[in-house]
């Protein structure tokens, strides 16, 4: 397999995680599972949040519904939700468009210290510098500002354990909080493998 395919087969695996695990936010009962752990982390709304890859926007949307400003930033290959032929769920108010091939920190220079959260749906599997990643996606946030992950590790190893996961956010970071989510409510069906939230304020 080439790097580009492979490169593919990793957009593809993640985009599926991303687009089943928003699915299953149309059910009220999960709507009202995420909100109310989503909640817990953040700061009062109106909040100024990206919300990183390229989801549907399930999650999005649940904080715009709260009253948080969320800007969505995608590849230039399109949106979970644009690739699927849409679904119910609405983009983010804002949305940004970033080329693959361009260098991030470049791209994403004059937002540096403009957001109060940076959020994303299993967006560390397959990067080539998660480190790198981490650092820039810090660096988005205000002082005091959150960094919020949904992550997880699937059964045939596609994902990242949360102890992976903590200790590349431990070299950046003092404080972590995680969740683990095994309860079908959030997914919509039950899971078995490793799945969670994680949030460092610090």
């Amino acid at each position: 397999m080439t790097t580009v395919e492979t490169e593919h087969a990793i957009r593809a695996r993640r985009a599926a995680l991303v687009l089943d695990s928003d699915r299953a936010v149309s059910d009220p009962g999960t709507r009202a599972a995420w909100r109310d752990l989503l909640l817990q982390h953040l700061p009062e709304p109106p909040a100024d949040v990206i919300d990183l890859g390229d989801g549907t926007g399930a999650l999005a949307l649940l904080l715009r519904e709260e009253g948080h400003q969320v800007i969505g930033l995608v590849g230039s290959s399109g949106s979970t939700r644009e690739r699927d032929g849409g679904t119910t769920l609405d983009p983010p108010a804002e949305q940004w468009t970033m080329d693959a091939t361009a260098d991030p920190e470049t791209e994403l220079s004059t937002h540096l210290g403009r957001f109060d959260v940076v959020m994303g749906q299993h967006v560390l599997s397959g990067l080539p510098d998660p480190d790198a990643s981490v650092r820039l996606w810090l660096r988005l946030l205000r002082p005091g500002g959150r960094l919020v992950l949904v992550e997880g590790l699937c059964a045939d190893g596609f994902g990242v354990a949360a102890e992976e996961c903590q200790r590349l956010l431990l070299q950046h970071r003092n404080h972590l909080d995680v969740t683990n989510l095994p309860e079908h409510l959030y997914w919509g069906w039950p899971v078995t493998d490793e799945r969670y939230l994680v949030v460092s304020a610090r």
